[in-house]
């Protein structure tokens, strides 16, 4: 909940709205209602305001029954009193909640490195592992953060989950986040958290969300043991594709290319028919990335082919791979993947699937240029400092073009 809506809702309790009395005293309490495995709610509270506890007996006087329900289950001792550590841990999961993808995870972050505070004064066990959450909600928003997207997602679904749950998928979340560090692929056998957190995803992905398949695929193939979890891995990813998940066609199309030639025995079979097909798939989902990669697997063979329809030898359908290598290109190109605009320099200075155009090639230079590319680089010196033709400069580094 944003401190704007807290405002909002104690501003109404203030005016006299029994309803925002209510609310408000659920708030300062920490009040939510879970319903357990016997189907029976519990409510849970921590006191860590007076004033909580007076908004729910004005509310009550002025009639409201849950408020006087409420007081009396308190009173009674049949609540649940958690500690204040916990209680901001169920404020940062109610932020989250709310709408997972446009949290704001700075604020999340400053929660939980409250509770690890607090969490240390009341000697909490937890209290290293809300500061590592809010290390990982700090870097959530990062555009180089592996995985933000997924993760957003899985916390989206754990408004309902208990406590320990969310810990063991914290747990998890932070592992596969990791993706990027030497020892991602050590799988942690002897760490229960990440072991149920594992479960949670695998239990996900067999309801058929395709996240949670895409990511349990990902944690079989590169984190287990291969020989024992390569195949379902893939079967996962295939699942999750066919669920309408752009990204796991496009991990299985990099599967299928990047393990060409390499010998992985009867594990897996790469096979860059494969690898297209998937990308194929990619492009189908939406994902630009695809239509980068497809390109670069096409652009070898649509090359040779414009070769030999240059020379007055064709063969059928040489045509329309050239069409559909300009095609994906140009897409690539469009959405800023600097090799796709350097192939696009190149089709546009040959006229490949394309009039010729040498204003268009320059423009396409400069964009790769832009986007980091050193040989679009060094082509633009060559032209601008040496001199150089625009096909003279692309000439010397065509064989580095795919």
């Amino acid at each position: 909940m944003t401190i704007e809506k807290e405002v909002e809702i104690s501003e109404a309790a203030n005016n006299g709205d029994v309803n925002a009395m209510l609310q408000y005293a659920k708030m300062l309490l920490g009040l939510s209602d879970r319903v357990g495995e016997n189907g029976i709610t519990t409510v849970r509270y921590c006191d860590i305001s007076n004033d909580g506890i007076a908004y729910l007996k004005k509310a009550a006087r002025l009639g409201n029954n849950e408020a006087e329900e409420l007081l009396t289950r308190i009173k009674n001792n049949e609540v649940h009193i958690v500690t204040e550590p916990e209680y901001l841990f169920e404020k940062a999961m109610r932020c989250i909640a709310d709408d997972a993808r446009a949290c704001d995870y700075n604020e999340v972050a400053d929660l939980l490195y409250e509770a690890a505070d607090k969490g240390r004064m009341y000697k909490d066990s937890y209290s290293d592992v809300y500061k590592e959450i809010a290390d990982m909600c700090s870097d959530l928003d990062s555009e180089n953060y592996i995985c933000g997207q997924e993760i957003k997602e899985w916390l989206g679904r754990l408004s309902d989950a208990t406590f320990d749950e969310r810990l063991h998928m914290f747990a998890l979340i932070r592992f596969v986040s990791s993706e990027g560090d030497e020892n991602w692929s050590e799988y942690p056998v002897d760490n229960p958290k990440f072991t149920a957190g594992l479960e949670w995803v695998r239990k996900d992905a067999d309801a058929g969300n395709p996240i949670s398949q895409y990511q349990y695929g990902e944690i079989l193939i590169w984190a287990c043991d291969i020989e024992k979890t390569m195949n379902e891995g893939l079967e996962y990813l295939k699942r999750s594709c066919e669920n309408g998940y752009a990204r796991a066609a496009v991990e299985l199309g990099l599967l299928y290319e990047n393990m060409a030639g390499s010998d992985w025995g009867d594990v897996f079979q790469p096979d860059l028919n494969e690898a297209r097909k998937w990308f194929e798939k990619g492009v189908d989902l939406g994902s630009m990335f695809a239509c980068d990669k497809l390109g670069e697997l096409l652009y070898y063979d649509a090359v040779n082919a414009f070769g030999r329809i240059s020379s007055g030898v064709s063969i059928e359908g040489e045509a329309a791979l050239i069409d559909r290598t300009f095609e994906l290109t140009k897409r690539a190109a469009d959405a800023g993947f600097s090799c796709s605009q350097m192939r696009l320099a190149v089709m546009y200075t040959d006229g490949m699937g394309v009039a010729r155009d040498e204003l268009l090639a320059k423009e396409c230079l400069l964009k790769a240029e832009n986007h980091g590319s050193s040989i679009a680089r060094d082509c633009i010196d060559l032209i601008v400092k040496s001199g150089l033709t625009l096909n003279e400069a692309i000439d010397k580094y065509r064989d580095r073009i795919s």
